[in-house]
């Protein structure tokens, strides 16, 4: 079950800010915001303090915009905080300098894991702000997203991020024809596969299956000689439902990758993967 997302953490002007003869002292960056710093550093050690997990020193950068940190030294990473500047749903993200130690010690996770979420800021503030939404139809949870909390709920906030925008549509796997019978018992009988109905205009000889909520395609069209160098409808191929055909075909190009439109359903896009690999596209249904 994909959780509910805990309420972003809220700050504005009347938080408690830093003061002279604190236990712990903020470096701030000459590109930072020396406000947001102020106040979010204070919050930031706070926590720490509780936790007995404080140092002497914390370096944050807290710009008001979407700037990048500043580059770091090897062996040094921007942990992002995900935290609400005077709004619930105005979601800004402060970094905090830490050493590989520091953060296997703070979040208890390697810093492998901390660099991917900490390449995607624009997909934590989204993040931030659905968590926004949510906090007003389910209440305070008691925590807060932070770091911690999405690392701990990896694989499901991945789900969440990705469930609208794109899904494994069917895998499609090239049979003989001889022997789909065959195939067919070994799904459904040994794994638990249900055979369904496969749409009439679909000339192709084949059949479906349903294996939770993907499919997979039986295909059991031999391929043509003019098939070497694209896919066309390849036998064998993943197609993935996404929500903006267009969108999603424009993108793939900007990588240099070729694609193409053909198929029964009039409505899909084909390429190869650099490895080789045939993807198909598909719209995204409503009920997916």
């Amino acid at each position: 079950m994909t959780p509910v997302l805990p309420p972003p953490f809220l700050l504005n002007r009347n938080s408690s800010r830093a003061t002279p003869g604190s236990r712990f002292k903020i470096l701030a960056t000459p590109q930072s915001d020396g406000e947001r710093i102020e106040i979010f550093g204070a919050a930031l050690a706070a926590a720490r303090m509780s936790r007995g997990l404080l140092g002497e020193t914390l370096v944050l950068f807290a710009p008001v915009d979407d700037r990048a940190p500043p580059s770091l030294v090897t062996g040094e990473f921007w942990v992002p905080h995900i935290y609400a500047w005077e709004e619930p749903d105005a979601i800004s993200l402060a970094w905090e300098r830490c050493t590989r130690n520091e953060m296997e010690t703070l979040l208890g996770a390697r810093p492998e894991a901390v660099a991917l979420w900490a390449g995607r800021s624009a997909e934590l503030v989204t993040l931030g702000r659905r968590a926004a939404v949510e906090a007003k139809r389910h209440g305070d949870s008691g925590r807060h997203l932070s770091l911690r909390w999405i690392l701990e709920h990896e694989t499901k906030v991945a789900r969440l991020m990705s469930e609208d925008i794109v899904a494994i549509e069917h895998i499609s796997l090239h049979v003989a024809a001889g022997k789909e019978a065959e195939v067919v018992r070994l799904l459904t009988d040994a794994l638990g596969m249900v055979e369904i109905d496969r749409p009439a205009q679909i000339s192709i000889p084949g059949r479906w299956l349903q294996a939770g909520s993907s499919r997979v395609h039986l295909n059991s069209r031999e391929k043509t000689a003019d098939e070497a160098g694209f896919p066309g409808s390849a036998p064998n191929h993943v197609c993935f439902a996404v929500a903006d055909l267009d969108s999603a075909e424009r993108a793939v190009q900007c990588f240099g990758i070729r694609t193409r439109r053909s198929g029964s359903l009039g409505n899909q896009v084909w390429f190869r993967l650099p490895g080789g690999t045939v993807i198909e596209l598909q719209p995204k249904k409503r009920e997916d």
